[in-house]
């Protein structure tokens, strides 16, 4: 069973604490200073301020109280102490022939110039308390916006990260899927390879094999027949494939002659005229024993540029293709 908070034990709890004993103890001090310095008529001291014994002890204490018990006791105690001036300046005033003497419009004057030096007093030994105060206070503000702008770069690292991670998951699965079919196609290739049963077979089968696995838009075949100075368009996937079947290219052509000295695949980026019909992205060769036999000249894919694996890949097929043409030679050497 929950027991009800009577008023006396809330009072206790939320008002009767150390500062309110306080602050009534120093009104009752007040009360009996004002008394001894107003009312009792032995009581020489006139309050002048900064030259008063009374004035400077109670500025002070106003002072000590201020930076021991903070600026409301300290409040307390200069109203009290601007109260006890009061009360002897106008007691003064009683008395023309007092040679303290002051004015009505004097009391007027100068009674709010000591109540701003009281205040002065009171506040003073606050300022950098405050201040530091208000800097913590600041500091604390931009501590809570770096950890939210901090906790903000987390998540979005996360998130980064995550969406990395399945685009690197995914990119492996492309990968294992075409390093599968790229396996599987050179199995199949080299079926046929065996199956064929000369040359020209032979290089139909690169021919269609690698237009069909790199989309090629254009493709161009040229054989090179032995002692010949030119070489041979023989089949060409090309918009104008009938003007460019059965033509001619010489073997001091930039990129025919570039072929046969290297003898491996040449890239070209960007792609480079072959003719004035064809432009090259790849001229792969075929090599026989040491000579040159043929080349394909590769246009660009359907799907973009070629890839350097791809690059590697149809060099794989060409010379599984010198291969076989080797030997195809050899066994009909010996036939």
């Amino acid at each position: 069973m929950i027991r009800k908070e009577t008023f006396l034990q809330r009072l206790s709890r939320n008002d009767l604490t150390s500062d309110f004993f306080v602050s009534w103890g120093v009104a009752l001090g007040l009360t009996a200073v004002t008394y001894l310095f107003a009312s009792i008529e032995l009581t020489e001291d006139r309050m002048v301020p900064f030259h008063s014994t009374g004035f400077v002890l109670g500025a002070g204490a106003v002072f000590y109280i201020a930076f021991m018990r903070g600026t409301r006791q300290a409040l307390y105690l200069a109203a009290g102490l601007l109260t006890l001036i009061m009360m002897v300046w106008v007691e003064r005033r009683s008395d023309p022939h007092d040679p303290m003497y002051l004015s009505p419009l004097s009391i007027a004057i100068q009674l709010p110039l000591v109540g701003i030096f009281l205040v002065g007093l009171t506040v003073l030994p606050n300022v950098l308390p405050w201040q530091y105060e208000s800097e913590t206070d600041q500091l604390a503000a931009k501590n809570r916006e770096l950890d939210k702008n901090l906790n903000r770069l987390r998540e979005q690292f996360h998130r980064i990260q995550q969406q990395e991670i399945i685009e690197r998951t995914a990119q492996a699965k492309q990968e294992q899927v075409k390093l599968g079919s790229r396996t599987a196609f050179l199995n199949s290739f080299a079926r046929e390879l065996l199956q064929a049963s000369s040359n020209r077979e032979l290089l139909n089968l690169l021919f269609h094999n690698m237009t069909r696995l790199l989309q090629l838009e254009e493709c161009v075949m040229v054989v090179i027949a032995e002692d010949a100075k030119e070489a041979s368009v023989v089949r060409a996937l090309h918009p104008k494939h009938e003007q460019l079947e059965n033509t001619r290219l010489p073997l001091d052509n930039a990129l025919v002659a570039k072929t046969i000295e290297t003898k491996k695949a040449v890239s070209f980026q960007p792609p480079q005229p072959l003719n004035e019909l064809v432009l090259t992205r790849l001229m792969l060769p075929v090599v026989s024993g040491d000579v040159v036999v043929a080349m394909f000249s590769l246009g660009t894919p359907k799907g973009g540029d070629l890839a350097a694996d791809d690059e590697e890949f149809v060099s794989v097929l060409a010379a599984m293709l010198a291969g076989a043409m080797e030997q195809l030679r050899i066994s009909s050497a010996t036939a």
